[in-house]
């Protein structure tokens, strides 16, 4: 107890530990909020991707729409296939033009049911007021596009239909009012992305009781490699797919990956220096005792009990 608090004979010595330890200590603290804001940007990235664009998708190899009563089958047979599947929906996506005023957009229109907008897309979340459909007109739109064309809930645009501008020269328009506006801070969905009723986009798209394929929300999102793996055994190959969100944003995913690569590195050479600062302390101590040292081992002290004060200084 005497060596560990016995003065140093130079000052330097005092004044390098507490160096030594503060740089320890920043490192560290550091070292921790880097993991921290690496981390958390990482999950807040995939339970946004994931929430918005759904875990799941399962359409067909050969066309563009499925019948309803066969994903009705289908719908059924899912939550005995796995038992991580926790909500499903059919859904329509396609391709539309919207307009307001002078501006005019290129948008995906999704046709969900209601009850797709919470438990599917988490809306909810994305947006300051409830997410829901009041009439079959009702439009939900993001952020971006609603400052791009100068729109607010409750004002009214124009949708028009390009298929049929493009196969039968004729301009399909269609009036909607806008129920609510979500922003998920991704300018790729807050621009390009719109939703409507189910039954609107059937009428209006012409695919009456057809839909383009089922979303399915699971318990555990960031392990959806194995569910995926579960569904597509026990449908085949044929005439069904399905492709999960970290599919469908593999290279974001990955650019993630190789985004941590570097933070890990820093927090490696943090850590390095602050250790090698209190080696060069613990090894100064040492030169400084050596004459304590051997007074000690002269009284007959074993080596174990001086390497144990070492430890217990360091």
């Amino acid at each position: 107890i005497r060596q560990l608090r016995s003065r140093h004979s130079f000052g330097f010595i005092s004044f390098s530990t507490i160096l030594s330890i503060l740089g320890l200590a920043i490192g560290i603290a550091a070292l921790i909020i880097i993991s921290c804001i690496s981390r958390g940007f990482s999950d807040i990235v995939n339970f946004k991707l994931s929430g918005i664009d759904g875990h799941i998708r399962i359409r067909s190899y050969m066309s563009e729409t499925i019948p309803m009563s066969n994903i009705a089958e289908l719908d059924s047979s899912i939550y005995q296939i796995s038992e991580d599947v926790k909500a499903t929906t059919p859904y329509i996506e396609k391709h539309a033009i919207i307009k307001k005023g002078a501006h005019t957009e290129g948008i995906i229109v999704y046709g969900v049911p209601e009850k797709a907008l919470e438990e599917i897309f988490q809306l909810d979340q994305f947006s300051q007021s409830e997410s829901k459909f009041h009439s079959e007109n009702d439009i939900i739109i993001g952020k971006k596009l609603a400052e791009s064309i100068n729109i607010k809930i409750n004002e009214e645009l124009i949708i028009f239909n390009p298929e049929k501008i493009n196969t039968h020269h004729l301009f399909e328009a269609k009036i909607f009012t806008i129920a609510n506006i979500f922003q998920t801070d991704f300018p790729e969905y807050d621009r390009s992305l719109a939703f409507i009723p189910l039954e609107t986009a059937q009428r209006y798209f012409g695919i009456n009781s057809k839909i383009s394929g089922l979303i399915l929300n699971v318990d555990n999102p960031q392990e959806i490699e194995e569910t995926d793996i579960i569904l597509s055994n026990a449908l085949g190959l044929m005439p069904y797919m399905t492709t999960t969100w970290k599919e469908r944003h593999a290279s974001l995913l990955a650019w993630l990956n190789i985004y941590d690569i570097p933070i890990k590195l820093i927090m490696f050479f943090i850590t390095a220096v602050a250790v090698f600062n209190i080696g060069a302390s613990l090894w100064m101590i040492m030169i400084e005792k050596t004459r304590d040292i051997g007074i000690l081992q002269s009284m007959g002290l074993h080596k174990t009990y001086i390497i144990y004060i070492i430890l217990t200084q360091g």
